[in-house]
């Protein structure tokens, strides 16, 4: 049995689960040479002080290289390719770790203190939910004692993990218990930053958390409230910009008279040129050129034996890969057209691709081997009533067998979202990936058959099989495709440095130095010093550091090649440039003149709907208006058919009812109204769960309330970045 099955086999959540807990604390740094600017005293580097405490380089790469580790593990258990985004992750833990230092220092001051004591009865007296789920069965039952083995005696995990311990390497159970070490005290340090985090919530949000017994029940009532209305309406999209004038003038006025909108933080941007690292025309030619050389190779004989010796030569002389037996579902479609239409052994090529040209050899095909199965399904939930469930299994079972669309079926009855919003479809799977009842079924079946329901522990299913596959194709191929060689690559860095030098030692304007090239000149949006420009929060760092019309040094960054950026514009805090808000303000005021223009329509037509029953009569009096009825309209201002307008929540749930109500001015346009029915709590109802509720709205007050301060004390507090000095790429 695998290293990892019997673990599964006690809870499926198990390693998903840790991953969710540790994730915010890992963090990854490839240590690559390519990306490290400097490794000079690596011990005592710092990368980052936040109000005064140091953090060590060191100390962010330890979680950097850990967590990595785990979102491997991670996506591993999922059954997905182990593909881990460094850059990303770095970042999030980079905002972790700034997080936690601050957060620790808030609390230090605050005297909270979270004791090695109380972390040690949280994780063996009472277990957070998470943590509770990734050691409990498939009934959900808590397996209490084994979690107390294992928590409490980590040198005993690997019994759980084998079924005999004794036949396993000692170095790999050392390095198991090592890892669930590191996981246990991550764990740790999370419930440690929980606590911390739970108690600055009820010190923060204290003074915010109380409640108005008179706020709480109005507020209870309107988000318990619905209303039966129908409208008519017209909304300004029915009326086109090109009939709405608005001057200059008007926005000036407008700006002048509300610049307090439009404040500005500390911005930058600049100009750049980029040098794209592609294959020179001498590249491409080389390429040509052994393209040739193995054509006439193989054209040296017609004979399919010769042929395939002489391919076996220049497979080995060029580069190419053997690919063992392969599930044709597995093989790229166009790779798997080539093939199906060759004998064994034979040799085809040159065959031009997007991505190179080809030459390929089939080396074998078999069958019976590895089967995959393409199914559909739909699930229905016991729901604590299996007969019920059962019943309405068989009721899709024979509507599908009589003929319906079984994508169609998935979509509207089955259970399980994920699948049914695919129309059932689960793909390719081999054996050992489904749950044994439905593997069985899916297995036994041809393709074409649509059987059940059979049960599992999830609910009943109705299977579909689509397709059944054991096809497997062993290959061979060459890909010639240009290469940028090092002489190419050296000469595009050489041009970008000769660019930068002749603008950085005064020669020639870079505006005129890359018209004189040929290069186009670009210029991203202004970005202020928490966002990344062109995806580099490296290039940030070194924009903010700089003067205006400092060029920067040739930066090699992917997608755009050799970067020669220049600081073209700087902005201290302040109030934006009347120039960028120009369009936003002509948008608002055009909106503004709409709603203008629709009021004497909705008057008139208001004038004549007066007194009326309905209001379905609207759409024979004037074209232009639109009509619906809600029979569950939420005072929370969304209007159905028309998105948020509070304006006519509110009115709906003030206005007298079975009368013509009107004209409404909203956001989006203006409304005419009856109101047929409300149906409000009662106040027996309102009563019972007002004390609550009242709970709720403090725990959310005390919520929002830490989040606001804390974002505001993190833009104030006095963070040194260091990563520009060690990184390229962060």
């Amino acid at each position: 049995m695998g290293t990892f099955e019997r673990i599964r086999q006690l809870s499926p959540y198990l390693f998903g689960t840790f991953a969710v807990l540790l994730i915010a604390y890992f963090v990854y740094s490839s240590g690559g040479e390519d990306i490290v600017r400097s490794r000079n005293n690596p011990q005592s580097a710092v990368i980052a002080v936040v109000n005064g405490q140091e953090i060590l380089r060191t100390e962010f790469e330890e979680k950097v290289r850990v967590a990595v580790e785990n979102e491997r593990l991670r996506q591993q258990q999922q059954g997905k390719e182990a593909e881990v985004n460094d850059k990303q992750v770095r970042n999030q833990v980079w905002n972790n770790i700034i997080e936690e230092t601050l957060i620790a220092q808030f609390a230090n001051n605050a005297g909270i203190q979270v004791t090695d004591e109380e972390i040690r009865d949280v994780l063996i007296d009472n277990p957070p939910p998470d943590l509770r789920r990734a050691f409990s069965d498939s009934t959900g039952k808590f397996m209490r004692s084994i979690y107390l083995d294992i928590v409490t005696n980590p040198e005993n995990y690997p019994k759980y993990m084998f079924q005999d311990p004794s036949q396993v390497p000692q170095e790999e159970i050392r390095k198991m218990v090592q890892q669930w070490r590191d996981q246990l005290f991550s764990i740790e340090e999370n419930l440690r930053r929980s606590l911390m985090v739970q108690r600055l919530i009820n010190l923060v949000g204290s003074a915010e958390s109380v409640i108005s017994p008179d706020f709480a029940r109005e507020k209870y009532i309107a988000e318990n409230s619905n209303a039966e209305v129908e409208y008519a309406f017209y909304l300004k999209k029915i009326i086109s910009d090109a009939e709405v004038k608005v001057s200059d003038d008007e926005i000036k006025k407008y700006y002048d008279s509300h610049k307090t909108l439009y404040k500005q933080n500390p911005a930058r941007t600049i100009k750049y040129v980029s040098f794209p690292i592609q294959p020179s025309i001498d590249d491409t030619n080389r390429a040509g050129k052994r393209v040739d050389r193995i054509a006439n190779e193989l054209n040296k004989s017609t004979d399919l034996v010769v042929r395939d010796s002489l391919f076996d030569y220049v497979l080995d002389q060029f580069g190419g890969e053997t690919h063992d037996y392969t599930l044709a579902k597995d093989i790229a479609p166009q790779i798997m057209s080539i093939l199906m239409s060759l004998q064994d052994r034979q040799v085809v090529g040159p065959i031009k691709m997007h991505d190179g040209v080809r030459f390929v050899r089939i080396d074998g095909r078999r069958q019976g081997e590895n089967e995959v199965v393409k199914a559909s399904h739909v699930l229905i939930n016991f729901n604590n009533n299996k007969d019920s469930a059962l019943a309405v299994a068989k009721d899709i079972l024979k509507r599908a067998k009589s003929g319906e669309d079984f994508a169609a079926l998935a979509r509207e009855n089955s259970q399980d979202k994920g699948s049914g919003a695919r129309g059932g479809d689960l793909g390719y799977f081999e054996r050992g990936r489904m749950v044994k009842p439905f593997e069985d079924a899916a297995f036994g079946a041809n393709a074409g058959d649509i059987v059940g329901p059979v049960e599992s522990q999830f609910g009943f299913h109705i299977i579909k099989v689509e397709d059944k596959k054991s096809d497997e194709i062993a290959y061979s191929e060459i890909v010639i495709s240009p290469r940028i060689s090092n002489v190419t690559r050296n000469i595009l860095k050489r041009d970008a440095f000769s660019f930068f030098k002749q603008v950085q030692e005064g020669s020639v304007s870079f505006d005129t130095l890359a018209a004189r090239q040929g290069l186009r000149v670009n210029s991203p949006a202004m970005i202020e010093e928490d966002r990344s420009i062109l995806g580099s929060r490296y290039l940030t760092a070194k924009v903010f550091k700089s003067e205006l019309g400092d060029v920067i040094e040739p930066l090699e960054m992917d997608y755009y090649g050799f970067v020669v950026p220049q600081v073209s514009e700087i902005r201290n805090e302040g109030i934006k440039p009347f120039d960028d808000v120009k369009d936003e303000i002509r948008r608002k005021l055009v909106d503004k003149k709409k709603l203008d223009m629709l009021k004497p329509m909705a008057e008139n037509l208001y004038g004549k709907l007066s007194g009326a029953q309905t209001l379905a009569g609207a759409l024979e009096m004037d074209p232009k208006v639109d009509y619906k009825t809600t029979s569950d309209l939420k005072n929370n201002g969304v209007v159905p058919g028309i998105g948020t307008d509070f304006a006519f929540s509110a009115e709906a749930f003030n206005a007298p009812l079975s009368k013509v109500i009107g004209p409404v001015r909203g956001e989006s346009g203006y409304y005419i109204m009856i109101v047929k029915s409300r149906n409000i709590p009662s106040d027996q109802d309102v009563a019972n769960a007002l004390p609550g509720y009242i709970e709720q709205l403090k725990n959310s007050s005390k919520q929002s309330a830490f989040y606001n301060w804390f974002s505001a004390a993190k833009k104030e507090a006095d963070i040194v970045d260091n990563r520009s000095q060690f990184y390229i790429e962060y």
